[in-house]
């Protein structure tokens, strides 16, 4: 099996194993996440199960839990990051919740309470 359209995307497990984005053959258009086993002249793919990917991250998924952060506030990144944005400007916060509300699809309520809740301090 040999590594075709490696992804620039590696995460270090050590420095003989990674994790990458890799399409697996020629006629594949999809890329798949992956183990890359590196010795010193080839390279041995693993395709990646889903508890792989859970007990690579589990100390960090633990962590995240016991603070409060749930798994899909991911989606809510570019609101806040566009919130952010927004509040360093002149415009007032209901203004600016109003427009984020229209644009992501959410009623002004919904959008405070994703600020409410990424603003929380972590104990």
């Amino acid at each position: 099996m040999g590594l075709l359209g490696v992804q620039m995307c590696y995460f270090c497990i050590s420095n003989k194993v990674e994790i990458a984005k890799v399409r697996i053959s020629k006629q594949s258009t999809k890329r798949k996440l992956v183990f890359v086993a590196k010795s010193d002249k080839n390279f041995n793919i693993l395709i990646m199960k889903r508890a792989d990917l859970i007990l690579f991250n589990e100390d960090l998924m633990r962590k995240l839990r016991k603070a409060g952060i749930r798994p899909d506030d991911y989606k809510y990144a570019d609101l806040y990051r566009d919130y952010r944005r927004l509040m360093e400007t002149d415009s007032s916060r209901k203004v600016i919740i109003l427009s984020l509300a229209q644009r992501y699809g959410y009623t002004d309520r919904q959008v405070y309470n994703i600020i409410k809740h990424l603003e929380k301090k972590i104990d």
